[in-house]
């Protein structure tokens, strides 16, 4: 074989790897409006990571059960059917679609925040 095959050899197998990376990480992104319920049984869960921190675990397994809400400031007296909490952590899950505001003052879970809660098991 000559030396020419042999590079030609070798940048085909790196382009094939290459390639072979970039479509499973494109494989493993969803978009939540192509899945009709993602929490029925049967359906498959998207194999998508969400990266939290342990409070913004903890305020989205909160949220799943009661209205979560913004810690206010230190002279408003506190609601006890509320679960507070920082306004930062509270925004960033709303960001990324996990959070929604439910017109009531709270925060509840979304069903992105609940196959994140899944994921973050």
């Amino acid at each position: 074989m000559g030396v020419d095959v042999r590079w030609l050899l070798i940048a085909v197998l790196v382009s094939f790897v290459i390639a072979r990376a970039f479509f499973r990480r494109w494989k493993k992104s969803f978009d939540m409006k192509e899945l009709d319920d993602p929490l029925m049984p049967g359906t498959p869960m998207p194999a998508v990571k969400v990266r939290l921190t342990e409070l913004q675990q903890i305020a989205l397994r909160s949220a799943t059960c009661v209205p979560i809400g913004i810690e206010k400031p230190r002279l408003e007296p506190l609601s006890s059917d509320q679960e507070l909490y920082p306004k930062r952590t509270i925004d960033s899950l709303v960001e990324r679609g996990l959070l929604e505001f439910d017109g009531k003052g709270g925060y509840t879970t979304t069903h992105a925040g609940l196959i994140a809660i899944r994921w973050a098991l």
